[in-house]
């Protein structure tokens, strides 16, 4: 770029840091950045959760969810609204996998919750999104001084979802996950926490991203926003769940999944068979 236009945008996003306050001018100068922000993320190595807090410090506010709605939308337009449109299918359709694939005793305890006439809505998608990571394992990872780990499921599971029954315990809750991390030199990605002591009925959902987390309406809505936060900035997922957020990506928003996740073709063709049945 121009050194004026460098210029330029340099003081648009150091305006955007100091003036929040002024959310929805914060909102119009973003937009009208996207497409130049990106660009400069895109060329960063080691893209992490961290990075983007440390590039642009306005994602630490309460509401940086609307942004990264803001260059999801810019950037994959027909997807917008697809999670949404797509969730009663997908429910449908993995329900019968899981019912055959499930073999855990832990597992077949969460699809008896699914049974239940009085689950709701936000109940039914965390014991779902919950459940996959029952049928799709984690590998076995190379960490740092090639260490071997095989996370268990709950270590998967917590790497999308992690349950909080009781809000003291949440700080506790997280800095335990983040200290898990440290120990195998995993790096912090996007997750959700859920809250309530009813997994049949949860009552309170964020997303985290490093160490801000932004309070949303749903779970539906909060796994929305999770994946947007992956694919507007190109971030890894968690390689301990990299095939269940694949899946997710695939089936949901059409995304393209790399060459070597043939298992999750297949599943994702599997569940829209038996979602149209």
């Amino acid at each position: 770029m121009p050194p004026v236009i460098v210029a330029d945008f340099k003081q648009t996003i150091n305006w955007i840091t100091h003036n929040q306050d002024e959310w929805d001018e914060v909102k119009h100068k973003w937009k009208n950045t996207s497409a130049q922000r990106i660009y400069e993320l895109l060329k960063l190595k080691n893209r992490t959760a961290s990075l983007l807090l440390s590039e642009y410090p306005v994602f630490r506010n309460h509401q940086g969810y609307q942004l990264i709605q803001i260059d999801f939308q810019l950037q994959f337009p027909d997807k917008e609204k697809l999670l949404f449109d797509r969730w009663s299918s997908f429910l449908k359709g993995i329900r019968h996998i899981l019912q055959v694939e499930v073999s855990d005793t832990e597992g077949k305890a969460l699809l008896e919750l699914l049974k239940a006439d009085d689950i709701s809505v936000d109940g039914q998608s965390l014991i779902t999104v919950w459940l996959l990571a029952h049928v799709l394992p984690s590998p076995l990872l190379i960490c740092s001084g090639k260490r071997r780990w095989k996370p268990s499921i709950l270590e998967s599971r917590d790497s999308i979802v992690v349950l909080v029954k009781d809000l003291s315990e949440l700080q506790a809750t997280i800095a335990k996950l983040f200290s898990s991390w440290r120990d195998y030199d995993i790096a912090s990605t996007p997750f959700i926490v859920v809250h309530g002591e009813d997994l049949k009925h949860p009552t309170g959902f964020t997303v985290w991203n490093n160490v801000v987390s932004y309070k949303l309406p749903s779970f539906q809505k909060a796994l929305d926003i999770c994946l947007k936060l992956y694919k507007s900035y190109s971030l890894d997922f968690p390689r301990q769940t990299a095939s269940v957020w694949h899946l997710l990506a695939c089936y949901l928003y059409d995304f393209t999944l790399p060459s070597e996740q043939t298992n999750i073709t297949a599943m994702v063709t599997a569940i829209r068979a038996k979602a149209s049945s």
